[in-house]
């Protein structure tokens, strides 16, 4: 028990991401801590805020916090075209590096206009063949290992999946123990101060949501649905009804 301090009044416009390993579900309305929540950016509607926290967090403490991310690195974000790695592709430029992305042909032009240096098309080339040598390769989907990508890495590379499979935690494990190329998985945290600094980037026009489609609360199923076959272009958003 201690001293709260609050920050928020009724009424102010906040947008906010919940831990995603605690589980939850669709509501009109929910309770979270003060700390996870940050003001809404004033340049983004309602719905655009809603396709920010969950996908941009992943995107940037990944990047950030578990790639270290700096100036001139070389970064490749596996899945560029999908929620989280829309906002991978635009953070890391944001960072001022070199970005690699791989997605389908389709959506090449589309992973260019996001700020994409370099755009792989999958179905065409396996970037783990590749000569080209990346201080951070992002695996937003999940569908290459670590040990499938250790020779596309620089020295001191670092791997970062999203799938929290024990197999990732143990490539982890072992990897921060020894010298050389490491395995990190990124599990999202809720943050209000990280939400600051993406609506930071957001303000200056750095980083853009990019809405798929929206669906109604009574639709959630069929944007599940949707979003289980894995060829969503940025975001899916789920607006509750008046």
């Amino acid at each position: 028990v201690g001293t709260a301090v609050t920050r928020f009044q009724p009424g102010d416009q906040i947008y906010a991401c919940l831990d995603n390993l605690t589980g939850g579900a669709y509501a009109e309305y929910t309770v979270l801590p003060e700390k996870a929540a940050c003001p809404k950016p004033e340049k983004l509607s309602h719905k655009e805020a809603a396709a920010v926290p969950l996908a941009g967090l992943t995107a940037l403490q990944a990047l950030r916090d578990e790639g270290k991310i700096k100036q001139g690195y070389r970064v490749l974000i596996n899945g560029a075209s999908g929620g989280v790695g829309s906002f991978a592709v635009q953070i890391a430029k944001a960072f001022e590096t070199q970005v690699t992305g791989v997605c389908s042909g389709k959506n090449s032009e589309f992973v260019q206009k996001l700020g994409a240096d370099r755009v792989i098309d999958y179905t065409q080339q396996d970037f783990t063949k590749d000569t080209a040598k990346y201080d951070i390769i992002f695996d937003v989907v999940g569908n290459q290992s670590f040990w499938n990508c250790q020779d596309c890495l620089q020295p001191n590379g670092v791997y970062i999946t999203t799938q929290p499979y024990p197999v990732n935690f143990l490539e982890s494990f072992v990897t921060a123990v020894i010298p050389g190329k490491k395995a990190k998985v990124v599990v999202v945290k809720s943050n209000g101060l990280d939400l600051k600094s993406l609506t930071e980037l957001i303000e200056v026009q750095k980083v853009r949501p990019v809405i798929a489609q929206t669906y109604p609360l009574s639709a959630v199923a069929k944007a599940h649905q949707e979003s289980e076959q894995g060829h969503v272009v940025g975001k899916l958003v789920i607006v509750v009804e008046n």
